[in-house]
């Protein structure tokens, strides 16, 4: 039995070398305020207090980042805290987690910070766990291990995990304030059923394997134990003193826990932080090698640079300079670098790269043989056309033009072009195709003999020739009529002949006249009878003012 307890010491010497002492008052500046969701509820808050040292923290087993002191964390999210290294997470904005150095976790959170779940499941390293405020009903905080479920109202106790040297696995839990429930189960997570609840002073050591579970009993038979306070590490112990100093009451005074863990007095020694090297100066600290407190760093020299041979960094051209430098064959640092001058061109020959044409002019390029870079261009002016033969291309015929061309004897373009007037249709005679009636017209036809082209006319009226025949002659009272008929295919046709227009006699007795007052004019109406049939016409005359004029019709009137 007391070799397993000296087991458990040796664990707590180890993770005595944690990072600095965390303050038990939250840092304002560190802790992000819980957005709410609805009125009556809110997210939780999860969030990295402090940090010293190196912790990784991985979200979702993908993404590796460094924590960093605000930083936010979420369920799922695995931790682990380096050596030398440790970590303060606040929950809720009343609930503490302190990670010793060596301590791996990861985190369950769920619910609302009114009705939440928070598991922290850890395999190795040690966790000071603070709830300030008792937890609401239904609210649910514990630590679980490969071996047992610790499970807290309100409370501050540390969970240590830890595999011995029998390849069991080993949890130390130690209650500074308040009750906790310890339910033991096997590595497989079978709970056997035991289950005993630890008090403020008490602590338990719990062994297993995924066969078994037990309490480690002490010599008398109990489960229970006190507390190895000279065992917790300086740093714990601090954050255990701020606990009292704001006001709680543990299980052990203050100056007495100071006593046991030696916070009253450092132990100075001096060692070597970070050596120099030829760009950036070491340190030595001055170190407690009780509470690993770090209290001076002093400043170590520069070393001397291990200068190499000259190295080409930029090759000389035609145009440009180069250069060369020495650089520390240690840490790569320049510690001497000149100019190198330029090489200047060499112009080779002249090349011919586009020949003159009739229209184009030429060039010709020298370049340098070294950068081929352009030296010189040299214009060769254009050759000029030369006029060819001229030459019929197209020859006329009845209804189109001929064409002549000249063109250039060099490049063969069109320097000019002429036409022949076209001959126009050597035409035939024409010839009847269809004979005309009295319905329809007839059709000529004549064709041209160069070129095959024919048109064509029409021949004859394409109507009837009638002769007209008088059977009812038409008078001044009625319509006459006559029938008719076609000289050539004897078809008849009958029409209306109108009637004639009547005959009126004149010299008929004036019926009646007037004579108008203003002017002096008289009216007079006559009357007139047709000669064919005797049908009767007034027709009205204006006199002169002389009454006794006869009228234009040689009219008499009668008084």
């Amino acid at each position: 039995m007391n070799k397993i307890v000296e087991r458990v010491k040796s664990t707590k010497a180890t993770t005595a070398k944690v990072g600095a002492m965390i303050g038990a008052v939250v840092a304002t500046t560190v802790i992000v305020a819980a957005v709410l969701l609805t009125r009556d509820e809110s997210y939780r808050t999860v969030a990295v207090e402090e940090v010293n040292g190196t912790t990784l923290v991985s979200s979702n087993g993908k993404e590796v980042v460094n924590a960093f002191e605000g930083m936010h964390l979420y369920s799922g999210d695995d931790v682990s805290v380096q050596q030398e290294s440790d970590m303060t997470l606040v929950l809720d904005m009343d609930k503490y987690a302190y990670a010793e150095e060596g301590t791996h976790f990861w985190l369950e959170c769920k619910g609302t910070a009114d009705d939440s779940r928070t598991v922290i499941y850890m395999d190795t390293g040690s966790v000071l766990n603070h709830i300030k405020d008792n937890l609401n009903e239904g609210e649910v905080y514990q630590v679980d291990t490969p071996n047992s479920t610790m499970a807290v109202r309100g409370t501050v106790f540390r969970v240590t995990v830890y595999r011995g040297e029998d390849g069991l696995v080993y949890t130390l839990v130690e209650v500074f304030e308040g009750n906790v429930q310890v339910d033991l189960k096997t590595e497989d997570g079978e709970y056997n059923g035991v289950s005993e609840i630890f008090g403020s002073g008490e602590s338990a050591l719990i062994r297993g394997n995924s066969d078994f579970s037990e309490f480690v009993l002490e010599e008398d038979g109990s489960e229970k134990r006190e507390i190895a306070y000279k065992e917790i590490p300086q740093k714990t112990a601090k954050i255990l003193v701020g606990i009292i100093d704001e006001g709680k009451e543990l299980c052990i005074g203050k100056e007495l826990l100071m006593d046991y863990t030696q916070l009253a007095e450092h132990r100075m020694e001096t060692r070597k932080g970070k050596e120099s090297t030829c760009t950036e100066p070491g340190y030595k600290e001055v170190w407690c090698v009780v509470c690993n407190e770090v209290t001076e760093n002093i400043e170590l020299p520069l070393l001397e640079h291990e200068v190499g041979d000259w190295e080409i960094t930029l090759e000389p051209t035609c145009e440009k300079n180069g250069s060369r430098q020495k650089v520390c064959s240690v840490c790569g640092a320049v510690c001497e670098s000149e100019e190198l001058k330029e090489l200047g061109h060499q112009m080779g020959a002249l090349q011919t790269i586009t020949n003159a044409t009739c229209i184009g002019i030429g060039e010709q390029v020298s370049y340098c043989e070294v950068c081929h870079k352009e030296m010189q261009r040299v214009v060769i002016s254009a050759l000029g056309h030369i006029a060819g033969d001229t030459v019929t291309v197209k020859h006329p015929n009845c209804t189109v033009n001929g064409v002549t061309q000249t063109k250039c004897s060099r490049c063969g373009i069109v320097l000019s072009e002429g036409s022949i007037t076209k001959t126009g249709h050597n035409w035939g005679n024409w010839e009847v195709i269809s004979v005309g009636s009295c319905t329809s017209s007839g059709v000529e036809r004549r064709t041209c003999s160069s070129c095959g082209s024919s048109e064509e006319k029409s021949s004859g009226t394409g109507s009837h020739n009638m002769e007209w025949e008088v059977d009812i002659e038409a008078t001044c009272v009625a319509e006459g009529h006559e029938i008719g008929t076609c000289v050539i295919c004897s078809k008849t046709e009958e029409r209306t002949i109108g009637r004639k227009e009547h005959k009126y006699v004149h010299g008929h007795d004036i019926d009646s006249y007037s004579v108008s007052p203003d002017t002096g004019t008289a009216t007079i109406t006559c009357l007139m009878r047709c000669s064919e049939c005797g049908e009767v016409s007034e027709t009205l005359h204006e006199l002169c003012e002389v009454m006794d004029d006869l009228c234009s019709e040689g009219y008499s009137i009668r008084e």
